[in-house]
């Protein structure tokens, strides 16, 4: 019964570990997508067609990119070590002070 019980749990933790993968490919996706809109309005703005007010909320929208990438790496290494410390026994520490 243990031995399934730790099987599951290191199929769960590389579970998350596929998903955290997959989370930072979206916001890396979200981040060049939120630079191309603060470019397009900024672009807007030095032609005088939308005011400063876009151009901020722009850069804003990148700043909460930029932190929900964070997060979704943190998130990885954290499911990274989750892995490790289920497969591997004692193998709890891996990755700290990095």
């Amino acid at each position: 019964l243990q031995r399934q019980l730790i099987s599951l749990t290191v199929k769960e933790a590389y579970t998350n570990t596929l998903f955290s993968q997959r989370l930072i490919r979206v916001q890396e996706q979200a981040v060049e997508r939120a630079e191309l809109n603060l470019r397009s309005a900024r672009g807007f703005f030095d032609v005088g067609t939308r005011p400063k007010s876009d151009v901020a909320r722009a850069e804003v929208d990148v700043a909460n990119a930029r932190v929900d990438l964070i997060r979704a790496r943190n998130a990885l290494r954290t499911d990274a070590r989750g892995v490790q410390r289920e497969a591997v026994p004692g193998a709890g520490s891996w990755g700290e002070g990095r």
